[in-house]
């Protein structure tokens, strides 16, 4: 007989179901994956309760993970779409989706260990040398003329600092040294801007400054070298660097450190009443001294007098006039201080109304140059003039005639309205 012509009896074969399925697969992954490091990176992020929803991804592959109660934690590590993290856990199944996932337990942003480490180093190092001392640190003036700003010139943090410090003190002049905030080249273009201040420029305070971030954003404000720069400068320093929770090490060496830059320009500028206010409790102090010692000066010589009672009329009565000339006089200089004071005050009021009203002149014409600018970008003015706009199914803009094909359909945008058209040839 043929070998091949045996047949072994089949077993009936078993019947699951499909949650008996997805149960066995769950325990058979559960059991044979002990827990481990994942790295990937976060694409969707979105949170139902306390549990956040994920995927990890690399250039290949992706898988979704959970994290059970952790909205909190997410929140606090910065972690959003887009972050590069290490998370521990296990494999897992879910039954009623029939998918594996990833459950985690724990997670870091990818190299924030390394880059903690680093923060300490650099922190204790300079804190041996002395930098963060406060008897190094020098006292902001009062009254600046000239403010040195370090940070990106088109970023929030400068937007609010000037807006703040126009509003309090409008004869305040503002300088800003363009600077990236955060990237590869950040820290040397900020040591490059406080040196310009403290050497090439001098201003009577410097200013570095930028948003809110994460920690790997904010770096540039740990390098070494800015530290050592700013502590070196002959100028005073005041950082403001991201939020109130944020704290850079540049916060620790500089001579005064704001939480935010809209602090930072209060800190600089007194505001107007406050200086009225002053002025005003100065004024009454004086005006008070001014009394007192009148008021000793006239009971010396009312003693005087009586000292001389005995004396001749003649004595008596100049001792008199002297007192009331002498009176007189302290009168008068006392109204004349009050009026001097007043007149002072007077004047800086007038200053700072012109300052606003001229600040607020150059800004309106600055904006009007902007606003023709963008008019004159606007891209509906190209198509006014006849221009189109050739777009592709995809909705991608076409600018290669070479890089259409014959029969391929694709949406004209003029100055009113779309048009369809079909491809007859390209050329590029």
């Amino acid at each position: 007989m043929d070998i091949a012509e045996i047949r072994v009896p089949d077993a009936p074969p078993p019947m699951l179901s499909v949650s008996d399925l997805n149960r066995c697969v769950r325990d058979i992954l559960e059991h044979a994956w002990m827990p481990f490091w994942l790295s990937g990176e976060v694409g969707d992020c979105r949170s139902s309760g306390q549990h956040v929803y994920l995927t990890l991804k690399d250039t290949h592959c992706q898988i979704r993970a959970t994290w059970w109660n952790a909205v909190r934690r997410v929140h606090d590590l910065g972690i959003r779409q887009g972050s590069q993290i290490e998370a521990f856990g296990n494999i897992s199944v879910y039954e009623a989706g029939g998918q594996y996932q990833f459950n985690i337990s724990q997670a870091r942003l990818a190299g924030k260990g390394d880059k903690q480490r680093e923060f300490e180093e650099i922190r204790n190092r300079l804190d041996r040398e002395g930098l963060f001392s406060d008897a190094r640190k020098r006292p902001i003036p009062m009254f600046p003329r000239t403010v040195g700003v370090v940070t990106s010139p088109t970023g929030a943090a400068i937007r609010d600092f000037i807006r703040t410090l126009m509003s309090r003190n409008p004869l305040v002049e503002v300088r800003v040294y363009p600077s990236q905030v955060q990237g590869e080249n950040a820290a040397e273009q900020l040591v490059a801007g406080v040196e310009f201040f403290a050497k090439s420029y001098p201003v009577d305070v410097i200013v570095v400054t930028r948003g809110g971030g994460s920690l790997e954003d904010l770096w540039a404000f740990n390098d070494e070298r800015l530290a050592r720069t700013i502590a070196a400068s002959p100028i005073p320093v005041i950082s403001a660097v991201g939020h109130e929770r944020d704290t850079s090490i540049s916060d620790m060496v500089a001579d005064l450190r704001a939480s935010t830059p809209t602090q930072a320009a209060e800190l600089i500028c007194i505001e107007r009443s406050t200086l009225v206010d002053r002025l005003d409790s100065l004024t009454n102090r004086l005006s008070n001294s001014l009394q007192l010692r009148h008021n000793a000066l006239a009971t010396r010589f009312e003693r005087a007098i009586g000292a001389l009672s005995g004396a001749p009329t003649g004595g008596i009565s100049n001792l008199r006039s002297r007192l009331d000339r002498l009176e007189g006089d302290m009168r008068t200089a006392c109204v004349r201080q009050i009026q001097q004071e007043h007149q002072h005050l007077d004047m800086l009021s007038f200053g700072l109304a012109d300052a606003a009203k001229n600040a607020a002149g150059r800004f309106a014409r600055h904006l009007e140059r902007l606003t023709a600018t963008l008019d004159a970008l606007n891209p509906q003015r190209q198509l006014e003039r006849g221009y189109a706009l050739v777009r592709d199914e995809a909705g991608n803009i076409i600018r290669d005639g070479g890089a259409v094909s014959s029969g391929q359909r694709v949406e004209i945008r003029v100055a009113k309205g779309e048009i369809s058209a079909v491809v007859t040839a390209g050329r590029g």
